[in-house]
């Protein structure tokens, strides 16, 4: 899809995996309306619970009842009692009233414990024993008695803490009343709305059709108005005790292990349910989209932010299904999210993770089965969202044909065909609406052959052959074949071998619409050949660079119309191409190497995905390339190097790769040098000190590491140094102090050590000094009072040490001042209270008294 706004998934993930968590939590869905095992009934009922309707309805999901069940067991009731006890609450001791079931035990399915047992249930605490004695009479005359002469199935709990008389032998706990959709639940009988712990015998003790053994029946949910109760034979439920145990076996152990179980079990039964009454279960919510055809492998299908709770466990992502090799997933890091937790604190963790192409794809419907995994079932591979996805890839206009083309070698050919290698679709529609087929593809001894089913099917047709990274590598006009009219055969002579065995490629056939030698694009051709070349690479390039989006570029259209193209010099050749945020969602193609009077590409802030073309560092005389602010991947090209006439490179804001090129340091024509904002890596090469024009270097926004070369200091046209938020250590070099045309050097957001030098007061045009989130230890060097055209200086967030400079007073241009984070000492020079922006109050410190 390859459209930005699919970041709206940003909000719809989120909804899904942090608010829907909280509301099924308060829905007693996530721990059945209690805080936890110890809650107590009286607070979860008002506090869990609330007034919400519970998110599952239907029977009871016996494999979460099974999980979470120490003991199971075969019973028969023998009387019922009310008791009142004192339970432990947080706040305190109080008085609350029991329901005692004693059951002597037929058979334990789980666990073990004696013949005889007492279940209990517990009702809300009381403030006074009163209260409790007098509830003594309702809770047993309200209790659901209708099953008291049926053997039963009882899922029990050993003891609980809040009440002392379950941690003795023999006695179990039941559950407590809770509230379910704002009303009171017994919550464990088989009327109970969202906790089924008591499952009787279809038929009462005695009754003649009453299977015995494991083939007696019990019932999983209320008999119906009409018709026949669900059940489950003896026999069954062991099967599914055994099941459970077994996968609660295969795992580590671990409560994370454990509760992915649960909830795995707890949404299967709510997909139970929702099918039983109807409804579709919850599927992954992917916004519709279409692709462009032909565009480079790494194009971007598909993209959300995801986030949990848990830093060391991310969500899984996975496609199935007929198309899911032509796609794959790539994730971002974990990084603390913005949104705030209950407590207020960032407990929650983001990470990108993005659907991107296999390879370019022809225009069709693709399918696949997009599988989702919630972090929170990740430790049990547990369960899993489903969507049946479908996506769209449209061609561009003018489009005859599009297939797949993986060439593979045959006999002395490297060729394919519908059978041999892939070559699909084959059959298409030709021009004059008649059936036609390529029967094979095949380059062979210098020659490319086209075996058709008509040998005219492709008359006015260009076949351009479309690379992995989504460049046309070879384009054939069907005008210009050689024609064997008897073997349906077109031929193109073609010197160098055109594919491999094994390539991935795309084959495109769309209509010519004429050519730059036609008189539109390029009038007067007797003196503009060379102009006529260029138009010709960029048609070539045009597909390639557009994708999606729109550009007149056309053999009808005169070239000095063409959007971002400009001419110069007589004879004209194309000298500039300017597009930024024209919406480009191509990639850039490396035939613009072939505009060999270019001097000037810029398209910067538009959606250029796939790698920099090494081809690229043949444009001789190429002075600005700009292609920040797109989504450009891969290494920067050493080839780059070799554009000595260049003055301005700014790659920044891109997902570029790797080290910085080393090569770079021969660019002695460089006066603007941006790569920040990438994932560069590695260490700032030394070799960028011989780079003795630039005037601007920036940085920042990488994962470079090691020291700050001394070569720095020899830039003495540097006039902006930005180096921030990298991981570089070790002590700012003194050899900055020489940098004397300098005026912003930001050094914040790295690992540096040391003091600050005391060279940096030869700095005389300095306005901004940003020194800030470092490890710098040391006091601040009055040497900072002799920099007067100082503007902003930041300084916190170290280990500074000692007094504030009085010199500092003399920065008479000073309007923002942050100090703060160090342990510094003395008194305040009284002047910097005129500065207007700062964070001396934090300091703690008095403001000296004037002299």
């Amino acid at each position: 899809m390859h459209e930005r706004s699919i970041r709206l998934m940003q909000t719809s993930i989120l909804v899904w995996l942090f608010g829907i968590a909280v509301l099924l939590m308060g829905c007693g869905v996530f721990g059945d309306g209690q805080k936890t095992e110890k809650s107590e009934p009286g607070v979860a009922a008002t506090v869990a619970v609330g007034a919400r309707p519970p998110a599952y309805l239907g029977p009871t999901s016996l494999e979460e009842r099974i999980l979470k069940s120490p003991v199971i067991a075969k019973v028969r009731l023998e009387s019922v009692s009310t008791s009142v006890e004192t339970g432990n609450t947080y706040r305190g001791l109080k008085p609350i009233a029991l329901l005692e079931f004693r059951f002597s035990v037929l058979e334990y399915l789980k666990g073990t414990g004696a013949n005889n047992i007492v279940a209990v249930w517990a009702a809300p605490f009381f403030d006074t024993q009163q209260e409790a004695e007098d509830a003594r009479s309702e809770i047993a005359g309200t209790r659901d008695a209708r099953w008291d002469t049926h053997d039963a199935i009882v899922f029990l709990q050993h003891s609980v803490t809040y009440l002392p008389t379950t941690q003795q032998a023999g006695r179990f706990y039941f559950t407590a009343q809770h509230l379910v959709g704002g009303v009171p639940d017994d919550y464990y009988s088989l009327s109970s709305r969202g906790n089924k712990l008591w499952l009787p015998a279809e038929a009462a003790m005695g009754a003649q059709s009453q299977p015995t053994g494991d083939q007696q029946r019990f019932l999983t949910d209320m008999p119906p108005a009409a018709g026949t109760a669900p059940t489950i034979t003896l026999g069954e439920m062991k099967t599914r005790i055994a099941s459970v145990t077994a996968k609660l076996d295969a795992g580590d152990g671990s409560e994370q292990y454990i509760e992915c179980l649960e909830r795995t079990y707890r949404y299967e039964g709510r997909d139970q349910y929702t099918a039983s009454i109807g409804g579709v279960r919850r599927v992954t919510d992917i916004p519709d989209g279409k692709l462009a055809s032909g565009l480079g492998a790494s194009s971007v299908a598909h993209e959300a932010i995801a986030y949990t709770d848990a830093s060391n466990i991310r969500l899984e992502v996975w496609l199935e299904g007929t198309d899911a090799d032509l796609f794959r997933i790539e994730f971002g890091d974990t990084v603390p999210s913005d949104f705030l937790g209950a407590d207020g604190n960032r407990d929650l963790f983001e990470f990108a993770y993005r659907v991107v192409t296999a390879r370019p794809l022809p225009a069709g419907t693709y399918s696949t089965d997009y599988n989702l995994r919630d972090a929170h079932f990740v430790p049990c591979k547990g369960y899993t969202y489903r969507h049946d996805w479908t996506i769209p890839v449209e061609a561009p206009e003018d489009t005859l044909h599009e297939a797949f083309f993986d060439p593979v070698t045959d006999g002395t050919a490297v060729a394919a065909d519908d059978t041999n290698g892939v070559l699909k679709p084959a059959t298409f529609t030709d021009t004059n609406s008649a059936s036609a087929n390529l029967e094979r593809i095949a380059w062979e001894s210098g020659t490319v052959k086209f075996e058709l089913s008509s040998h005219d099917a492709l008359v006015g047709q260009v076949a351009n052959f479309i690379e992995l990274d989504g460049t046309v590598s070879l384009s054939l006009n069907a005008d210009d074949a050689t024609v064997d009219a008897a073997n349906d055969t077109l031929s193109w002579p073609v010197a160098s071998q055109p594919w491999e065995d094994g390539d991935k490629l795309m084959l495109r056939i769309r209509e010519a619409q004429g050519t730059c030698w036609n008189g539109t694009a390029v009038p007067n051709l007797s003196t503009n050949p060379g102009l006529a070349s260029d138009c010709t690479v960029l048609l070539a390039a045009k597909d390639t660079l557009r994708g999606t989006a729109t550009l007149n570029w056309s053999a009808d259209t005169a070239i000095t119309s063409w959007d971002g193209v400009v001419l110069d010099g007589k004879p004209s050749r194309v000298t500039e191409i300017r597009l930024p945020e024209k919406n480009l969602d191509g990639s850039v193609p490396a035939e613009l190497a072939n505009l060999t009077a270019l001097t000037d590409l810029r398209l910067y802030d538009n959606q250029l995905s796939g790698g920099i073309p090494s081809e690229l560092g043949g444009l001789s005389n190429l002075v600005i390339l700009y292609l920040d602010g797109n989504q450009l991947t891969g290494a920067i090209p050493t080839e780059l190097g070799s554009l000595s006439n260049l003055v301005a490179l700014h790659l920044d804001g891109n997902q570029l790769t790797g080290t910085i090129p080393t090569e770079l340091g021969g660019l002695s024509n460089l006066r603007d040098l941006f790569l920040g904002k990438n994932q560069l890596t590695g260490g700032i090469p030394t070799q960028l000190g011989n780079l003795s024009s630039l005037s601007f270097l920036n940085l920042d926004g990488n994962q470079l590491t090691g020291a700050i070369p001394t070569q720095l200091g020899s830039l003495t046209n540097m006039q902006d140094l930005s180096l921030s938020n990298n991981r570089l250590t070790g002590g700012i070099p003194t050899q900055l102090g020489d940098l004397t045309k300098l005026r912003d050097l930001f050094l914040n957001g790295n690992q540096l050590t040391g003091s600050i030098p005391t060279q940096l007061g030869k700095l005389a045009n300095l306005q901004v000094l940003d020194l800030r989130s470092n490890q710098l230890t040391g006091s601040i060097p009055s040497e900072l009072g002799k920099l007067s055209k100082l503007e902003t200086l930041y300084l916190h967030s170290n280990q500074l040490t000692g007094a504030i400079p009085a010199q500092l007073g003399n920065l008479t241009n000073l309007a923002t001042l942050w100090l703060s984070g160090n342990t510094l000492t003395g008194c305040i020079p009284a002047a910097l209270r005129n500065v207007d922006e700062n964070d001396l109050s934090t300091l703690r410190l008095q403001y000296c008294t004037t002299p």
